[in-house]
């Protein structure tokens, strides 16, 4: 509920950040953050932990897993610090990430090449990169722009889903990251916090049962 509520605060301050820009006065997603990422090679890196941002996982709670490599069968994608992390796959089912990497050291963080990544240089433009991709009228983009035989397997291409215009202003989108940064360190604590809980409860249940 607290991260419901966190969630909608940010949805409304982006929302008045948006209005009364002009037309003009847009950029692409691509334009304003980095939206590359390195492969990470499974072969190359055998019998290593990583902590595995996947689909599955995502849906069992959001509980970003340490798994070992020779469970993983395909290629991921190296997590970049001020990264979020939103999929491609079945859009109409948001699944969004936009993890703080200290929580999560030692091992190196990869994600499921179904996310797009979309990067910001420091804690503000992360702030302001997850308000973006977590804002109604990009969920619509991409679901208006997803392509698939059947339903179940709809994706949107990594290029379309960063074509996304947003204003654009420096001044503002700064100030913008300043007042977005605490909601959403907030956000990811409680999360880190979800999954300690979580890793508690299973360790528990397997000593008594």
């Amino acid at each position: 509920m607290l991260n419901a509520n966190l969630l909608d605060l940010i949805s409304t301050i982006y929302d008045k950040f948006c209005n009364g820009f002009p037309a003009t006065k847009r950029k692409t997603i691509k334009d304003i953050f980095y939206t590359r990422a390195e492969t990470y090679k499974i072969a190359e890196n055998k019998s290593t932990k990583v902590w595995h941002f996947s689909i599955p996982n995502f849906d069992n709670g959001k509980v970003v897993k340490l798994e070992n490599t020779s469970e993983i069968k395909s290629n991921k994608k190296v997590v970049n610090s001020f990264s979020v992390l939103i999929s491609k796959l079945n859009p109409k089912f948001k699944r969004i990430w936009a993890p703080n990497l200290d929580s999560y050291k030692k091992y190196k963080s990869v994600a499921s090449p179904e996310f797009i990544q979309v990067t910001g240089s420091n804690a503000e433009q992360q702030a302001v990169a997850f308000a973006v991709l977590n804002s109604e009228d990009y969920s619509r983009f991409l679901i208006s722009n997803a392509t698939g035989s059947t339903n179940s397997r709809q994706r949107v291409k990594p290029q379309i889903a960063n074509s996304y215009k947003i204003p654009f202003n420096t001044s503002e989108m700064k100030n913008l990251g300043v007042c977005l940064k605490p909601l959403l360190q907030q956000i990811q604590q409680n999360e880190s916090e979800n999954a300690h809980l979580q890793k508690l409860k299973e360790t528990l249940l397997t000593k008594l049962f």
